[in-house]
């Protein structure tokens, strides 16, 4: 998540907050503090086509970054904290599944922040034996060969109905075809993983809550319980 490029340079206030359904944050200006929209990577995507990977055209391997080397680098041990170093970097670029990386013909960074390391990805690992690359071929790739290993258990049955006691971890705004909706982040008491697409809004505390099982996901090596039909029936 970002601001603006036209904020780019100045210094965020604390952390980004909810007003009708939008996510803003503080920055600091010459003349004062000023709210500004905190965009989330569709988003931000959406407004900067040029920051982008490019998913679908006639040469996969030439627009994600392999080219004739066959690899990428990416970054592990990146997390939000970093997002702004990342955006500074003239040759780091964002993938849904890998997150940010470097095209193989790039120059890579040498001044990495505390916790994050290199990685090579190559195309074997992600593309589809059409030659293209799918989410689900990237996902199944990257899981594979970067984690080998998945973090968390899928929490219920797909269809079950459920009460459990949850701690609501961060609201993250999401753009989808039917207009601006909330990805409420939740885990349980053993740390596994609820997300939940909604049109509504918690504070990050502990609820007990009551909700339907939708799905089961591994993203990038975490498994996800995909919940909908929630309700908080204590805290």
């Amino acid at each position: 998540m970002a601001v603006a490029k036209t904020y780019e340079k100045f210094e965020i206030q604390g952390e980004p907050f909810i007003e009708n359904k939008r996510a803003y944050v503080i920055i600091k200006t010459p003349k004062g503090d000023k709210k500004v929209r905190w965009y989330s990577d569709k988003e931000y995507a959406r407004m900067y086509p040029d920051a982008q990977t490019v998913t679908k055209t006639s040469n996969y391997r030439n627009a994600l970054g392999f080219k004739d080397a066959g690899y990428i680098t990416i970054y592990l041990g990146e997390n939000e904290s970093n997002e702004w170093w990342f955006r500074q970097q003239p040759n780091c670029y964002y993938h849904v599944v890998w997150g940010w990386y470097t095209h193989s013909d790039k120059e890579v960074p040498t001044d990495l922040p505390e916790g994050v390391s290199t990685r090579k990805l190559y195309w074997t690992n992600v593309c589809t034996p059409e030659g293209t690359v799918t989410e689900a071929s990237a996902q199944k790739g990257y899981d594979e060969l970067i984690l080998n290993r998945t973090i968390g258990n899928f929490v219920g049955e797909v269809g079950e109905r459920i009460e459990i006691d949850v701690k609501v971890e961060k609201i993250v705004p999401i753009t989808t075809k039917y207009g601006e909706k909330f990805m409420i982040v939740m885990r349980d008491k053993e740390g596994n993983e609820l997300l939940w697409v909604t049109t509504k809004t918690l504070f990050p505390k502990s609820y007990k809550m009551r909700m339907t099982i939708v799905e089961h996901k591994t993203y990038r090596g975490v498994n996800q319980t995909f919940v909908n039909r929630c309700s908080v029936i204590g805290e």
